[in-house]
């Protein structure tokens, strides 16, 4: 389990960014568990999905350059006065049990839900389920 290794989050990070090319489609089943989701990706061209994937890049880059990414924020969810929702999958390798615990245990106007059937991309994964948990702590 991550939480549980002696690599620091940078370590991690990078290791799975030297690697994600050899698992070519295979790494995104590391964040992605529920593959039989509703998502129709069919509704975007190839051009729209490099330009997405270009993003990304761009994106995971400024995080791993700023730093601000390997921080832990754990220790201020004390301080965190508005309800808050924090929304996982079971099969989540970014937020696990204990950040799940964490945030129960420090957060007074938090609500924690774990989706069973999904990965870290549960708002694709469970859209259904997803959306009614988000309009319920809304409401």
């Amino acid at each position: 389990m991550l939480a549980e290794s002696d690599k620091s989050a940078r370590e991690l990070m990078l290791k799975f960014i030297e690697m994600r090319p050899e698992l070519g489609d295979y790494g995104i089943k590391i964040h992605v568990h529920n593959t039989e989701h509703k998502t129709d990706y069919a509704r975007y061209t190839n051009e729209e999905w490099n330009q997405f994937l270009d993003r990304t890049n761009v994106h995971n880059s400024r995080l791993i350059e700023g730093e601000e990414i390997f921080k832990s924020i754990l220790p201020m969810l004390k301080e965190v006065k508005q309800p808050s929702l924090l929304i996982g999958g079971q099969y989540d390798p970014v937020t696990c049990n204990q950040h799940l615990e964490k945030f129960c245990e420090d957060v007074k106007a938090g609500n924690a839900i774990m989706f069973r059937d999904s990965g870290h991309f549960s708002h694709s994964e469970v859209p259904d389920a997803f959306a009614e948990a988000v309009v319920k702590f809304l409401n």
